[in-house]
């Protein structure tokens, strides 16, 4: 279904069954598009930063390889030394022994040249020792990087195969894989379960925005109030008609609908009210949490040309990495003045995790910016 150009007839079968109108599964089929976006963007980000993983420790693993053949070659040279001390150690005390034991002064040369000879083997056979440790250390930490690009490869290729058919778990994969173990999540039974999924699944809906609808929204129509507060009017499909609370007429036909009085929002009131005094879509989600319903307004927003913009007090800029977030500060002439890193993995994480920690990281260059 994603991808597909919306048209009426090419999913009327589904939302005629379901007692839905075109434009409320029109904004279904958006949000879930929408869903299925953000699922391979974090796909791909996961992708990036597999890839440099393995770009990472295939390097780490050839470096180790250069060394291991150069500590190889020492090995070498270090045995062919010790086998030269070792000949001239027992032409040394061959020497040593042809000498007549009255010949003092001879004897004690030919015995400090041994001496020294000795000495130099048991240095070497020390520094033998040590290339040999370090050469199987080596081998090993080559053999957990090939592993590890091993693990990387396969999760690869377990991301690429999930960007070619992207998946998504509504009400959380979390709480969607809890009933696989229902007594450890604390479930006596499946049913409790599922409820609990239901309840989350039927958390939230999205209602997308359309710039030809009066108040730039088919289903929900947003009005300001004498006291500056909104009234809003949420119409409801055909199926939901008995929570009505009111009605409108609407070329004809009865529409029901649910009112909502003296709304504020506490953030983006002005904004909200140019987007309707230009008829601008608006986009509305509407969320529940343990206590109430929350409404979050959505509305298209110009971004300047970067040409038009005051450069004199510097800029900010974000740069997004395999594995972080770096955000650096320049002047006016675009010397840098201050760097920060934020610390960011894809991998291992679901969408929402990502999403959440993509949110906190945003929240605090929001922070930056504002100084």
């Amino acid at each position: 279904m994603a991808g597909n150009e919306w048209t009426a007839e090419n999913y009327a079968f589904i939302y005629q069954k379901l007692g839905l109108s075109s434009t409320a599964f029109r904004s279904s089929k958006a949000n879930y598009d929408a869903k299925i976006d953000s699922v391979k963007e974090l796909v791909k980000l996961n992708i990036t930063t597999l890839e440099g993983k393995i770009k990472a420790k295939e390097k780490q693993a050839k470096e180790k390889q250069e060394d291991s053949k150069a500590f190889a070659a020492k090995i070498d040279k270090s045995v062919l030394k010790l086998k030269e001390l070792k000949a001239k150690i027992a032409e040394q005390k061959k020497k040593l022994e042809a000498l007549p034991v009255v010949k003092v002064v001879p004897r004690e040369k030919a015995l400090e040249r041994l001496k020294k000879l000795l000495d130099k083997a048991d240095i070497e056979r020390a520094k033998l020792k040590e290339l040999r440790s370090t050469i199987k250390r080596n081998n090993s930490d080559i053999h957990a990087h090939n592993r590890r690009v091993g693990n990387l490869q396969a999760k690869l290729e377990t991301a690429e195969a999930r960007l070619e058919n992207p998946s998504i778990a509504f009400g959380s994969k979390k709480l969607f894989r809890k009933q696989n173990n229902l007594a450890k999540n604390g479930y006596s039974t499946h049913k409790e379960w599922r409820n609990d999924w239901r309840q989350s699944r039927k958390s939230s809906f999205f209602l997308v925005g359309a710039r030809s609808a009066p108040c730039g929204n088919e289903l929900v129509r947003l009005s300001l109030r004498p006291d500056g507060n909104f009234n809003l009017e949420l119409r409801l499909p055909p199926k939901l008609e008995p929570h009505a609370t009111a009605s409108t007429k609407v070329n004809g036909r009865i529409i029901p609908s649910i009112f909502f009085n003296s709304l504020n929002f506490n953030y983006g009131h002005d904004v909200i009210l140019e987007a309707l005094a230009a008829q601008q879509p608006l986009s509305f989600r509407f969320i529940r949490d343990e206590k109430s319903w929350r409404v979050m307004v959505t509305v298209d927003q110009a971004i300047p040309d970067a040409g038009t913009l005051d450069w004199s007090f510097g800029a900010l800029g974000v740069d997004f990495n395999a594995d972080h977030i770096a955000v650096s500060v320049v002047d006016r002439f675009g010397n840098p003045v201050e760097t920060w890193r934020f610390d960011f993995c894809a991998e291992g994480k679901t969408s929402d995790q990502n999403l959440d920690a993509m949110r906190k990281i945003a929240k605090e260059i929001a922070l930056l910016a504002k100084q």
